[in-house]
């Protein structure tokens, strides 16, 4: 039941999403698989910023975050 609630949301964000893309940008449409991967991104972004600054989180999982395009090398 949660997932179908997750799953809904989802659907009717991406058709608000694309319903605003259309009066800007009318020839450009975005895959729903696309549109999913990048709320995912922007959603888990902070908490992943945040879990990198733990100064014992392990060096795989450092790297993972690095390799994943979370944060930069820099940080």
């Amino acid at each position: 039941m949660f997932y179908g609630m997750i799953n809904i949301a989802a659907v009717n964000a991406l058709i608000i999403y694309a319903h605003n893309m259309r009066k800007d940008q009318p020839e450009k449409k975005i895959k729903r698989k696309d549109f999913l991967l990048k709320i995912v991104h922007d959603l888990v972004t902070p908490f992943v910023t945040q879990r990198y600054k733990v100064p014992t989180l392990s060096r795989n999982i450092r790297t993972a975050t690095v390799m994943r395009g979370f944060v930069s090398d820099s940080e």
